[in-house]
């Protein structure tokens, strides 16, 4: 349940909560860049929603994750002196098979956002 919102409290579901629901996180495996090498701005947004939510929700510990090493430099740097009060921001490897399945998914996401574009033209 979400904390101190205007009316009724509603609910966010995060990624990982512990049993005791004391730590709370979001994760994030997003790429800061999209696949044309800009800054992904939709990203950053999801992650700048996600230390909302983490903000307002009760737990003794609350961190966005990251697991893309150049998105946590630069969200970390982002961030400095702005993140709300209780949410830390941690970075976490993924097991290699795991950032594999990862690194496929992104390709075939941007091959499709790539077609869709080609569509409407």
């Amino acid at each position: 349940m979400l904390t101190g919102v205007q009316g009724q409290p509603k609910t966010h579901e995060f990624d990982a909560v512990s049993a005791d629901n004391a730590i709370v996180c979001g994760v994030k495996t997003s790429s800061w860049k999209t696949s044309g090498g800009k800054r992904g701005a939709g990203k950053i947004a999801e992650a700048y929603t996600e230390i909302y939510f983490l903000g307002h929700v009760a737990g003794q510990e609350k961190y966005l994750v990251l697991t893309d090493l150049e998105f946590y430099e630069r969200m970390k740097s982002e961030v400095a002196r702005r993140l709300t009060m209780g949410v830390g921001l941690l970075r976490c490897d993924l097991p290699s098979e795991l950032e594999k399945e990862v690194g496929e998914i992104r390709k075939k996401s941007s091959g499709e956002q790539s077609s869709g574009a080609n569509r409407s033209e």
